[in-house]
């Protein structure tokens, strides 16, 4: 589990650059260009990494997304990079919220709240669960695909209970740590 501002950007930081073949990121938006999360996900697609970026087509987060979606697609073509991005259309459910990472299709940060932006990771309380593993990976990837458009599936009403499960365990867990903290003093 992450948690900020403690651990979490490290985390994803850490993931992003352990990414050996591929970076899929689903988001409802991103802090902007600057943003460590953004960064790391450039320096990997300039090592080779396959890297596909998601974002909301919210109609209240469209035109942000559209830019920085531009943005990352002329980097891309300006040096050659293997990466894409692209806005969300939605088939199934009304629009992107979700919070997710998969590198290497088997490492993964699902659910919680962290945002990818600066005041989300560095000043507010927030988590993130994080998932290892071949069957979570190729589970999640299959949602990513569905939403990416690869495939023709809809969100996986699996998902919804995998994620709700995830984050009231890592709630529990947090609140666990936290009494055992405050105690300790």
């Amino acid at each position: 589990m992450l948690t900020a501002p403690d651990n979490a950007e490290e985390g994803v930081l850490s993931l992003l650059r352990s990414a050996n073949r591929s970076i899929a990121i689903q988001q409802m938006a991103i802090g902007g260009r600057q943003q460590p999360f953004v960064r790391a996900t450039l320096a990997a697609a300039r090592r080779g990494i396959e890297v596909w970026v998601l974002l909301s087509s919210a109609w209240y987060i469209r035109e942000d997304n559209g830019q920085l979606v531009r943005w990352l697609n002329e980097r891309a073509d300006v040096e050659g990079l293997p990466l894409e991005a692209k806005l969300a259309e939605p088939n199934g459910y009304e629009k992107i919220h979700a919070k997710g990472v998969i590198v290497d299709e088997r490492h993964l940060v699902v659910g919680g709240s962290l945002n990818w932006n600066n005041h989300s990771a560095r000043e507010n309380r927030e988590v993130a669960v994080v998932l290892h593993g071949n069957q979570s990976g190729n589970y999640y990837t299959d949602v990513f695909e569905a939403d990416w458009g690869e495939r023709d599936d809809r969100f996986p009403v699996g998902l919804g209970v995998v994620v709700t499960v995830g984050i009231a365990g890592a709630v529990w867990l947090a609140k666990k740590e936290m009494k055992f903290a405050q105690s300790s003093f």
